[in-house]
């Protein structure tokens, strides 16, 4: 099937393939921010396959817990879902080598944004050992790089100094990022992130505000610090498919597939819009705060920074860091060039977002073209 094709054709070239049912996991609960734009991409998938493509999904990684999706998919109790490499270090060397890198480039909403989930998706691609990981694994990789946002400092009182405070940690990065200006980092997952803010087990978390405020952390925990030009590592995952499903597909499955992507990323963005919108606005209820990143923690991060950067070049397990480092600083410098140069600006910030905002006011149909031409055509199946 030619990309590009219509749905029309796409529905005729499937008239004599057999039903294909995927079993899918989805790691939130049904209609819920963080679900929707599975469900959206899903729904495409069937629409434009005539039906003929139908996902029987779990909901709330029912199946298998992050850890374990990439045995699940392997082993075929799965047959599509996200993987998160930064849950198995060991088996992940390359990509959490990239992982360790996600702070770079801006953190504002539009540019930032866009410019990372550019600047990430490309470096994936450019590094074969990173692919390379998933298919020694039986995962075949379909969407490289899933991304919530920026990462915000939310806590339960508005501190002036973060200093031996208890704060969540997503991760060795973010690890060493909190030691840096003082905190304490611990380990919790994110299910259990609410009753440990209620009980005080910790007094903030890290997190994108599209996330928290779906879990509805923001009224008990509702001061809000975010940066624009640094920031906290991401948690990235990938939309994986089991390697054996994969290639059970006729290609004209495969290939629609991979071409309604761009409902899920394009979903994935106006989802982190409207719910850091929701979150900014449930923090003002709360009678909350939202301000930049104060001057501890962000002399913190900008001297871990350089740590975690130094520490990519030198990697020499799984890939060859000092290659890695250079090609992440050549592709942050050019995708925040492609973004300012399609136009797209950050002319409203976190403190005006909640008042300008409203689903579909940022026309992303040159992003997303530019996205697709530039990185995911040749990676097409076919």
């Amino acid at each position: 099937m030619p990309r590009g094709a219509s749905i029309e054709e796409y529905r005729a070239a499937f008239a004599d393939v057999e039903p294909i049912e995927l079993r899918a996991q989805v790691p939130a609960a049904q209609g819920t921010d963080s679900a929707l734009k599975f469900e959206d991409y899903f729904a495409a998938v069937t629409e434009w396959s005539g039906g003929k493509i139908t996902f029987d999904i779990a909901w709330s990684n029912a199946i298998a817990p992050p850890a374990e999706v990439d045995d699940a998919l392997a082993d075929g109790r799965i047959d599509i879902a996200l993987v998160t490499p930064l849950t198995e270090p060991a088996r992940y060397r390359a990509n959490n080598a990239l992982v360790s890198a996600s702070f770079g480039g801006k953190q504002t909403l539009v540019v930032g944004q866009m410019q990372r989930l550019g600047w990430m998706t490309e470096v994936f691609y450019d590094t074969p050992e990173m692919t390379k990981e998933f298919t020694d694994l039986g995962v075949t990789p379909l969407l490289p790089m899933v991304l919530a946002g920026p990462e915000a400092l939310i806590c339960r009182e508005k501190l002036a100094d973060h200093s031996e405070v208890q704060i969540t940690a997503g991760g060795t990065s973010q690890a060493a990022q909190i030691s840096a200006f003082g905190g304490i980092p611990v380990s919790i997952s994110y299910a259990e992130l609410y009753e440990s803010l209620e009980r005080g087990v910790v007094a903030c978390v890290t997190n994108n505000l599209m996330f928290a405020n779906s879990i509805g952390i923001m009224p008990i925990a509702p001061h809000i610090q975010i940066g624009t030009d640094i920031g906290f590592g991401l948690t990235p995952a990938t939309l994986a498919v089991g390697t054996d499903k994969w290639e059970s597909l006729p290609l004209v499955a495969k290939q629609l597939l991979f071409d309604r992507l761009e409902v899920y990323m394009e979903r994935a963005l106006e989802l982190y819009w409207s719910g850091s919108q929701s979150a900014i606005k449930a923090s003002r209820d709360a009678g909350g705060s939202l301000s930049e990143f104060s001057p501890q923690i962000r002399a913190g991060l900008m001297k871990a920074r350089d740590e975690l950067m130094a520490g990519v070049a030198a990697t020499s397990d799984g890939v060859d860091g000092a290659a890695l480092a250079k090609r992440i600083d050549g592709s942050i410098t050019k995708w925040l060039g492609i973004v300012e140069g399609l136009g797209y600006t950050d002319e409203y910030g976190y403190a005006e977002w909640v008042d300008w905002y409203s689903d579909g006011k940022i026309d992303l149909s040159m992003y997303m073209d530019r996205l697709i031409t530039e990185l995911f055509v040749a990676h097409r199946p076919g």
